[in-house]
């Protein structure tokens, strides 16, 4: 299955002398490269415990048996081996020299490394499977224009709701797209990968299950405020630590916090972040929704469909290697938008809605105009409805009508 980075990334190979792709754990990153990788390109996987030995006590002569062209995985594992290669990189390096592979949670120590690179290194984010990917479509940053969503409509695959909600459930792993794939080992076995050896790089854990509860307190609080005083009450722990818990989720790339629209002038806004598991799989698992039929008309259908559109519209911008300008608004009244794109200078507000018939959807738009009056920063567009409808449309007050498959 061609991955929607992949063109992104040959742009940015010849460009840059250093490529670094990070990932979601499960998200086929080595497959992807190693696929990408030409014939005379070696690879180094330092998971492997000689040559990490040589990476860290030899950094010089594993450089040199391992010349560039290069692709270096799990580079985390030797941070003096990364500035001797910014160095090489900044004295000899030619373009697509190198390709490295890290964690989410390392991406960040590794990009502060090669800043000296400037624009000769480049940071990619491979999310899960991308809808359009399932569909082998062609995807770009999804912008709720009508200019620029004409070009999705073509070669559009239609999905209905059960369609839509058998990838909810599936969730967006690679591996869950295998033929014969098992659903319930894949995913216990990735819960247990992240309880012994992802939170275990950040905190000793003296009880792994209430850690687990933890896990399944933050996905049942998917696409709602965040709320770190219902999470500790339910796992049984102090509010701080519900705080540095859900700090590490983050940083492994397990939640994703959409922050508030709060610009310059902006009013009456709601700043608190919303909280949204990156694979909705995952948090099916963990509330033992078993089958995609059960969490559709299950009690937190609803929050799925939005959990799964705003991972959708990320991985969007993911897979063209530009960082999601996501936001959303919510004021004092409990009126909310789900969703607002930013782009050059304008911000698209997005309803999204679980519903084949959204009716006076227009109304919900009127808190827009009232809260970003003032806003000297941005300027508003007219609001469009991520649906369920089976074809795109566009009512009299020109809000535009979005099918969820069209993202």
């Amino acid at each position: 299955m061609k991955r929607c980075i992949e063109n992104t990334f040959r742009e940015l190979n010849n460009e840059k002398l250093l490529l670094l792709l990070e990932d979601q754990r499960q998200s086929g990153k080595t497959t992807l490269l190693k696929s990408l990788a030409s014939p005379d390109r070696k690879y180094a996987d330092l998971a492997e415990p000689a040559l990490r030995s040589m990476a860290n006590e030899e950094p010089v002569l594993f450089l040199q048996r391992y010349a560039p062209p290069v692709l270096i995985d799990n580079i985390q594992y030797a941070p003096e081996l990364v500035t001797l290669i910014k160095d090489y990189a900044l004295k000899h390096g030619k373009p697509g020299d190198f390709w490295l592979i890290a964690p989410k949670e390392d991406a960040e120590t590794i990009t502060a490394i090669m800043q000296e690179l400037g624009d000769k290194f480049a940071c990619l984010e491979l999310c899960g499977l991308s809808s359009a990917e399932l569909d082998g479509r062609e995807s770009t940053p999804f912008i709720p224009d009508m200019q620029l969503l004409a070009g999705r409509m073509q070669n559009l695959v239609l999905h209905s709701v059960v369609e839509i909600y058998e990838r909810i459930w599936r969730g967006s792993k690679p591996a869950m797209y295998n033929e014969g794939a098992d659903w319930q080992a894949f995913y216990a076995k990735l819960v247990q990968d992240i309880l012994q050896r992802d939170i275990r790089k950040f905190i000793q854990l003296n009880d792994e299950m209430k850690f687990y509860r933890f896990l399944c307190a933050a996905a049942s609080q998917t696409a709602k405020l965040l709320n770190y005083a219902v999470m500790a009450k339910e796992t049984g722990i102090s509010i701080p630590t519900a705080k540095q818990w859900l700090g590490i989720l983050e940083k492994i790339g397990i939640v994703y916090l959409l922050q508030p629209a709060a610009f310059n002038g902006v009013k009456y806004v709601v700043k608190t972040p919303k909280l949204y598991f990156t694979d909705t799989g995952l948090a099916a698992y963990l509330l033992r929704w078993n089958t995609s039929d059960a969490l559709e008309l299950g009690a937190m259908s609803a929050e799925f469909f939005e959990t799964w559109v705003i991972g959708e519209v990320y991985k969007s911008f993911a897979n063209s290697g530009q960082k999601a300008p996501l936001y959303y608004y919510r004021n004092f009244n409990g009126k909310e938008v789900e969703l607002l794109i930013l782009h050059n200078g304008v911000l698209y507000p997005c309803v999204i809605a679980k519903s084949a018939q959204p009716q006076k959807m227009y109304k919900r738009f009127n808190i827009i105009e009232a809260a970003f009056g003032g806003c000297t920063e941005v300027k508003t567009a007219t609001g469009s409805v991520i649906c369920l409808v089976p074809e795109f449309g566009i009512d009299k007050n020109n809000i535009m009508y979005i099918p969820a498959w069209m993202i």
